[in-house]
């Protein structure tokens, strides 16, 4: 794992893509050193989870920028109808 910042934004599709993949490797890794042998620092795990999170934040952001207008409003129907039989 990269101990510099990672900008997500400048990344290409495949990029984030081929990042979070490493990164989800690495969290089980990481996992399965623990049940073995024990770890030091535990905090490597939550710092693992948030980048996996950043970057597939990241590659749903640029999901969601290519939705047309008819495609945001059919996704807006889509979570009213949902909300509205959550309460049902």
């Amino acid at each position: 794992m990269a101990s510099e910042k990672t900008n997500w934004h400048e990344m290409s599709e495949e990029q984030l893509e081929t990042e979070v993949s490493v990164l989800q490797t690495e969290l089980q890794k990481m996992k399965f050193e623990k049940a073995v042998r024990g770890v030091a620092d535990s905090s490597q795990f939550k710092k693992s989870r948030q980048n996996i999170a950043r970057a597939l934040t990241e590659l749903r952001k640029r999901e969601l920028a290519e939705y047309t207008t008819e495609d945001l409003e059919m996704r807006s129907r889509i979570r009213a109808r949902r909300a509205r039989l959550k309460k049902a």
